[in-house]
Order: structure tokens, then sequence, then C-alpha cells
């Protein structure tokens, strides 16, 4: 009968032993699972923002030009070259931020981050006179611009599962116009 209760008793502390270092493998693979899982969002975020920054440089840079060429008004005017220069080097910065998000981003975001970079790309052309282009025509192409920035943010959101929804920025939205700026002499 001793041997029995010595083996009984072994057994439970082979059993807990075992029950303790599944559970700390489960506990640590979790660990680093979750530590992984945060280093992605991080670079994700990264991405995205970098791509939102970079878009943002480009649809700037087409402003500036599209208000020398009177197709709007508002921005400061640049000169034609300076701002086809602009227009280039932001361009080579959004190619090269849209890489990082199509390559660490989910598939919607990749797909809004595209749409996004297609209507930068129509504001510079028009902005740059290489496609015809009026006052109501880049008005147009701004507005679509906007509604691919809302959706990529969207998308952007949705992805790293922030809560809430940014600024409306649509056309709709837009309750604050900047005042015009005064006819240069």
């Amino acid at each position: 009968m001793a041997w029995t209760d010595s083996a009984a008793a072994l057994a439970g502390v082979c059993v807990g032993g075992l029950i303790s270092f599944l559970t700390s493998t489960r506990a640590e693979s979790a660990r680093r699972r979750n530590d992984q899982e945060a280093r992605w969002t991080e670079l994700r975020l990264s991405a995205y923002e970098t791509y939102g920054q970079a878009v943002g440089r480009l649809a700037t840079a087409a402003c500036s030009l599209a208000a020398t060429t009177g197709l709007m008004r508002g921005p400061q005017p640049v000169e034609p070259a300076e701002g086809a220069r602009h227009i280039a080097e932001a361009d080579r910065d959004v190619a090269l931020a849209y890489e990082r998000v199509h390559l660490v981003g989910d598939a919607p975001t990749a797909q809004a981050a595209r749409r996004l970079r297609i209507q930068a790309w129509e504001l510079s052309d028009c902005a740059q006179g290489l496609v015809p282009a009026t006052a109501e025509s880049w008005e147009a192409s701004y507005d679509r611009f906007r509604v691919a920035r809302a959706r990529f943010q969207d998308s952007a959101r949705a992805d790293l599962h922030v809560p809430g929804h940014g600024a409306d920025r649509s056309p709709e939205g837009n309750s604050i116009p900047r005042p015009p700026r005064p006819a240069s002499p």
C-alpha cells in the first residue's frame, strides 16, 4: 500500500507539473503572438501614416500649381517649373510609401491606397496641364480626391481597429472654407 500511495503522489506531481508546463507554454506562446501582432500593427500604422502624408504633399503641390494656372484659388501660387519639381518629388515619395502599404497593409486598405494614388495623379495631371482642365473639372477632381482620401483613412482605421471616425473632409463636410487670398499684383 505504501508503494501505491507513493505512485499516486508521484503521478499527481507529474500531472501537476505537466499542467503547469502546458499552461506556461501556452501563455508564453500567446504573449509572443500578441507582441508580434503589436509590432505588425505599428508597422501598418507607420506605413499608412507615411503614405497619407506623402499623398497630402502631392495634393498640396498640385493645388499650388493649380492656383498658378487659375484652376483654383487659395494656396500660394508657385512658378510652374518649381511646381512641377514639387509634384515630381512628392510623387516619388508617394510611390515609395505606396510600396510599404502594399507590403504590410491589408487588402482593402491597399486597394483604397491605390484609388487614392490614382486620384492624386489626376490632380497633378490637371495642375500640370497634362490633361485639359477647367476650374469646374478641377473642383470635381478635387472632390473625388477627398472621397478617396476619406475611404483610405476609414480603411486604415478599420485595419488598425481604431474606433470612431476622422473629421468629415468630404465636399459636403467642408463647412469652414478658406477665405480667398487677395489677387497678386
